[in-house]
């Protein structure tokens, strides 16, 4: 069967995913080259890049282009280290930010190269190596003096775990974007220091949940103009009862939404608080709207991280709370729970909290990840977390069964599965298009089927997915070349 006549645009987005095709062959990927706008597609996501596709890139002298190269994670590491001496500042960055150990087996000293990258002209450059994962603490604690307070900054959120006396250095630096860094991402400062820290607006409202408070200062606090050092302070055990029941009456996204994850609120005031933010959303109010939002992630943004440590008897009580998103903080951290309240857990009435129990609970059953997902689907989270099927004892043989799920998202993820032939033709004319696009990608779709994903109104991540086809024939590609003159 020949691939049909594509319209320009179509035929474009079937040569970008070419251009990502691990199976094509380099003559193609060299005519590629010759088109602006696939080249740094080509540069930037190909993913067995190799030696001599990489000299041939290079050898366009484009910086552009030369940065994408330097972002390919296949690129092989002595190309990489080259590019770790470019005259370009972004394409030494972007050198250094894909930098990694495990790039290849070749004796190569990552530790020595950051060392001499950790004195770049560029700030830029210096920036990135301050936020490497693979620093060692002796670059880092060069970087820590280092003259530009961006690369200090920088260095303040990289650092995950600095010693004592470095986070003092940092919480003590004298630029505020360095210290509100270092004092956002490493939590309580010591306690000589809040005054100091208080005296800041940029680090006023994370230092309030953790200063001893005098009665003027907890009414200084709770009364500031800065609705964020408010809402930071309801997280401060030594706050009078007076002053947060003046805080929790206020009309007020972030100062409500901290009140109703703080461990301070009380039981029946949390739900009392709750149903008048229902009330107000039912009467489409902007701002609780925005607020009971943000509660669905509460448990993802960290704000009921102590709800997953509070003891046992806690968490089991938790789960008789009518507040979903509370017991979604619960099912971060079962591990510990009874096996009549793991149950509980597993088989809440609420879909997200089955969801996050699925997510992270330490041993469960396969038939019980695969129930939920089939029930609820899975978590969309690519940006922040993985979601439950990428768990090592998600069941294989699950996805046979959820490729005929009435959730689109779900037949989506099955269907860039081991399955059956018959099973992923029948995904291939889904109604959703965006399960027809996973059925594309899936590299069992055999060549013949690939020409009737063109047909009709394909999207533009269907041709994308039919380029990256590593059963796409080389004829077929050398056709759409030629159509594009290359």
């Amino acid at each position: 069967m020949d691939l049909p006549t594509l319209p320009p645009e179509l035929r474009e987005e079937v040569l970008h995913g070419v251009a990502r095709n691990a199976a094509a062959p380099v003559a193609v990927l060299r005519r590629l080259m010759r088109a602006p706008w696939a080249v740094r597609t080509l540069a930037w996501e190909h993913p067995c890049m190799t030696e001599e596709l990489a000299a041939e890139l290079l050898a366009l002298d484009d910086n552009s282009m030369t940065e994408a190269l330097a972002c390919n994670q296949s690129l092989p590491i002595a190309y990489r280290r080259r590019l770790t001496a470019h005259p370009s500042e972004q394409v030494r960055r972007a050198a250094v930010h894909e930098s990694r150990h495990h790039d290849a087996d070749a004796p190569c000293d990552l530790a020595a190269e950051l060392a001499v990258l950790a004195d770049d002209p560029s700030a830029f450059v210096r920036a990135a190596v301050a936020e490497h994962y693979d620093a060692p603490d002796t670059v880092r604690a060069k970087l820590l003096v280092d003259p530009d307070p961006g690369v200090r900054r920088a260095l303040a959120l990289g650092w995950w775990t600095p010693p004592a006396h470095v986070l003092r250095t940092l919480l003590t630096d004298p630029d505020p974007e360095v210290r509100s860094a270092a004092l956002a991402m490493h939590g309580t400062p010591p306690a000589d220091l809040h005054d100091a820290l208080l005296a800041h607006p940029l680090t006023r409202a994370d230092t309030a949940p953790h200063v001893a408070l005098t009665p003027a200062l907890a009414a200084e606090l709770a009364r500031d103009p800065d609705e964020h050092v408010r809402a930071a302070v309801v997280r401060n055990p030594g706050l009078p009862p007076r002053l947060r029941a003046e805080l929790e009456a206020e009309r007020n996204c972030p100062v409500r939404y901290a009140v109703l994850c703080s461990p301070y609120t009380g039981h029946d005031d949390r739900i009392r608080l709750y149903d008048e933010l229902c009330a107000a959303v039912d009467a489409d109010d902007e701002i609780w709207r925005y607020t009971e939002s943000y509660l669905s992630s509460a448990w993802l943004s960290g704000s009921l991280a102590w709800l997953a440590r509070s003891p046992v008897a806690d968490r089991v009580a938790a789960l008789d709370s009518p507040l979903d998103f509370l017991r979604c903080g619960v099912a971060m951290n079962t591990a510990d729970l009874p096996p009549g309240a793991f149950a509980r857990v597993l088989h809440d009435r609420a879909p997200e909290v089955q969801r996050v129990a699925a997510l992270y609970a330490e041993s469960i059953r396969p038939e019980e990840l695969e129930r939920i997902v089939a029930a609820h689907g899975d978590m969309d989270l690519a940006k922040f977390t993985e979601g439950i099927q990428t768990r090592p004892d998600f069941p294989a043989d699950a996805y046979p069964r959820l490729a005929a799920s009435e959730n689109e998202m779900v037949r989506a993820r099955a269907a860039g599965r081991d399955l059956p032939a018959a099973l992923l033709e029948s995904l291939i004319a889904d109604p959703e298009p965006f399960v027809r696009e996973a059925a594309a990608a899936n590299p069992g779709l055999p060549a013949h089927r690939l020409p009737g994903l063109l047909t009709g109104e394909p999207t533009p991540f269907i041709a994308v997915a039919v380029g990256m086809s590593p059963n796409l024939p080389v004829d077929w590609m050398t056709a759409l070349l030629a159509a594009e003159g290359l």
